[in-house]
């Protein structure tokens, strides 16, 4: 059976949104209650980088093209410290150590 596909680049990093996220496409897919209950299971036994490893072994998930990916700055040139950036939630998967 080929992996279910899920969107988590540019999307909301939370956990549960990932697990649910998951889930859906699990579902999609076919998967019986028990085998996705075994990979949530899998996915809440261990951190956040354990989460995001797990469903990489399990799902088929998105990455940014290489032409896509910009240089990143990690200095704030910006002066205007009152805009409040909503985008801090998306999981950027360039980010997560790939050391699963």
């Amino acid at each position: 059976m080929a992996k279910p596909k899920i969107k988590l680049v540019g999307e909301d990093g939370n956990a549960f949104a990932i697990m649910g996220r998951c889930k859906q496409a699990a579902q999609r897919a076919g998967m019986s209650k028990e085998e996705i209950a075994v990979i949530l299971d899998e996915m809440m036994a261990g951190d956040y980088n354990h989460l995001l490893c797990t469903a990489m072994d399990h799902f088929d998930v998105d990455e940014e093209e290489e032409e896509d990916e910009e240089e990143y700055d990690f200095v704030n040139d910006d002066d205007d410290d009152d805009d409040d950036d909503d985008d801090d939630d998306e999981l950027d998967m360039n980010f997560i150590h790939r050391d699963c």
